[in-house]
């Protein structure tokens, strides 16, 4: 009762939006991951895996994946206007706003991208972590939320990784199947909590208790009392 549904926005506008957030303005943003799992990979031999790439037989190229910002500028409640913030990325399965910019999943990269000129486009990227899982995209890192002690949480699928700063002098240990949380300075990542199976689906209640999902190991639902530290 009472519940209505609305269109936002949609094609051409945008193209296979994974995830969303509100900035301070009211606006929209959005990844767009067209070539969503494939990416520039070489083509699997599972036709079902290949759904993704946008020139498969082309790695020698830029990727297509993109952060965008979405406007209503009339109001009638529709998105009619997109400015690009950063383009020319790779597998982006989540963002989360972080001072002038936003943080990024890219696995095997975790990047910050920043707008030092206020025109709402990246024109610094940073990259924070690297070594991230993807030997099957589709079990990656995804769903990057704010923890109320500073960390900034995500599932993670079972394509395992071991985690290291951008020059790899730092290890961080492994990332698998479960939750992970890393600080948004890039000094610190590890696992908090883990179970086998894709997980895909994070959220943090007003009080900081962590729940997640799991769409392949039988459980849908899960609860995370304490962390594995």
């Amino acid at each position: 009762p009472e519940f209505s549904l609305s269109l936002v926005a949609a094609e051409p506008l945008i193209n296979k939006v994974m995830n969303l957030d509100w900035d301070e303005k009211g606006r929209l943003w959005v990844n767009e991951t067209p070539e969503y799992p494939n990416g520039r990979r070489v083509p699997n031999v599972a036709p079902w895996k290949d759904s993704g790439s946008l020139h498969p037989q082309r790695q020698d190229r830029v990727p297509e994946d993109r952060i965008s910002i979405l406007s209503d500028t009339n109001g009638d409640g529709l998105m009619d206007r997109k400015t690009v913030f950063a383009d020319q990325l790779e597998l982006v399965t989540s963002f989360c706003f972080h001072r002038n910019g936003v943080i990024v999943a890219a696995a095997p990269d975790i990047w910050f991208l920043e707008d030092t000129n206020g025109d709402d486009i990246a024109d610094r990227r940073t990259k924070l972590y690297t070594g991230l899982g993807i030997a099957d995209t589709h079990a990656v890192i995804n769903n990057l939320r704010w923890g109320l002690d500073g960390w900034i949480y995500a599932t993670h699928g079972y394509s395992r990784g071991e985690v290291t700063s951008p020059d790899g002098k730092t290890a961080f240990g492994a990332a698998g199947s479960g939750v992970v949380r890393f600080k948004p300075d890039g000094s610190a990542f590890e696992q908090y909590s883990s179970r086998g199976g894709n997980t895909w689906g994070l959220d943090i209640t007003w009080d900081g208790q962590v729940l997640w999902t799991q769409p392949t190991s039988g459980t849908v639902l899960f609860h995370t009392v304490l962390p594995e530290s």
